[in-house]
Parts: structure tokens; C-alpha cells; sequence
């Protein structure tokens, strides 16, 4: 499967990204998503934002449970798609980082039980 960045325009530092990899993303409770046709729809109610990713993007949101590290996320993206490893993990964590800054996931030391309330729209 083709392999194309989740966000375009976003810059940031290896060092940054490389602290994160043993981190484990996990949605945030205040939002609620759906995916359709392979592409996540990612709303934030009260904040009146809306977000829709493309597939890459979209399997990132998916792995997104708590219960995988960054690391985790970025080798099954290298495996579905044609990516190396590296930059799977380099990507996936730079992703997961941004949805951190716009408060669409946060970001655990250690792995959890996913949440159930998330919410499906």
C-alpha cells in the first residue's frame, strides 16, 4: 500500500520524537471519531474542531489505544505499508505529538487499559 505522510507541513526534531518512542498514546475522552472508508473523522465537540486523516493517519488513530507504545505503532505502519521501520517510527511519533499539542490524544509513561469512553460518531 502506498505510503504518505498523515500530516503534511509538520516539522520537528529527531531528539524530540526519539524520547517518545517507548511512550503509549491513548485518544482523549473528549473526543469521539469514526472511521469510514479507511479514513478516521476525529471531532472535538467543544472545541468545534474536526479532523480527517488519511489512511496512514487513520491506522495511527486506530493503534492509538494505550496499550501500544509509539514504537509499537510505527512498526505496524511499516509492515502495512512500504516504509522502512525507521521512519514508520520516526512519522508515527511525530503524528501522535501533534494530535498531543491539539489535545486529541495524550501521552502515558507506561501502557494501560484502553478506554471505553471514547466516543463513536
Amino acid at each position: 500500500m502506498s505510503y504518505t505522510f498523515p500530516l503534511m507541513g509538520i516539522s520537528g526534531g529527531v531528539l524530540s520524537t526519539m524520547n517518545k518512542m517507548d511512550k503509549y498514546p491513548i485518544k482523549s475522552p473528549d473526543t469521539a471519531s469514526r472511521i469510514i472508508d479507511k479514513e478516521a473523522v476525529v471531532v472535538i465537540p467543544g472545541k468545534n474542531i474536526v479532523n480527517i486523516f488519511n489512511k496512514v493517519g487513520s491506522l495511527i488513530w486506530e493503534l492509538t489505544d494505550g496499550k501500544r507504545s509509539i514504537r509499537d505503532i510505527g512498526h505496524i505502519i511499516s509492515e502495512e505499508f512500504d516504509v522502512s521501520a525507521d521512519k514508520a517510527c520516526h512519522d508515527a511519533a511525530r503524528f501522535i505529538e501533534e494530535l498531543e499539542k491539539k489535545g486529541v490524544v495524550e501521552i502515558k509513561d507506561n501502557g494501560s487499559l484502553s478506554r471505553d469512553i471514547q466516543k463513536d460518531i
